[in-house]
């Protein structure tokens, strides 16, 4: 066979573009002892590969690869099974608790209201006299609040006259003083 054809299918081969008739002639002709010495280099990959292809590989070989693949597959099933239960068993915690929460909430502030509402409707007074007399005693205590701050202002044009007057005697004295 020619060199330029044997070059030809070399650049075919790694390409990936051979059929299996052609790389049995690659494979033949790289079995020569004589082959040019700028195709030695490709001589020593067919021959690599040549004898990778005469191992022979046990029949049971495919089936044991199989089954531990499997196995590994089986156990990383199982491991992401695992994580997601305990992800689902946490949020359940959670959402347990948050409803227990809620549900306290929601009766706590239905206590709340109806003690309140209990109260808006009670009367505080027996007898419409009673009624009369609590509401007196309330308005007095309030006008002697009023008269007590009454009193006070009527202090302050006092207080503000004694400062007004103490304000315009330092003013003279600062006046009689000339830099």
């Amino acid at each position: 066979m020619r060199t330029d054809e044997i070059e030809r299918l070399v650049e075919l081969y790694d390409n990936g573009e051979t059929s299996e008739k052609e790389e049995m002639e690659l494979f033949r002709f790289f079995s020569e002892a004589d082959v040019p010495a700028h195709l030695q280099a490709d001589k020593e990959y067919f021959m690599q590969l040549k004898r990778v292809r005469e191992v022979q590989i046990p029949q049971s070989l495919e089936a044991s690869l199989s089954s531990i693949i499997d196995g590994w597959d089986a156990k990383e099933k199982q491991s992401g099974r695992l994580r997601k239960t305990s992800r689902f068993i946490r949020w359940q915690w959670m959402s347990g608790i948050a409803v227990g929460l809620l549900i306290l909430f929601g009766a706590g502030v239905y206590l709340y209201q109806r003690q309140e509402a209990s109260l808006v409707g009670k009367d505080t007074c027996a007898t419409p006299e009673d009624a009369y007399q609590e509401t007196r005693k309330a308005l007095l205590l309030f006008s002697s609040v009023l008269n007590k701050g009454f009193q006070k202002m009527e202090t302050i044009p006092l207080t503000t006259e004694k400062m007004q007057k103490s304000v315009n005697e330092q003013l003279n004295q600062i006046k009689t003083v000339k830099p």
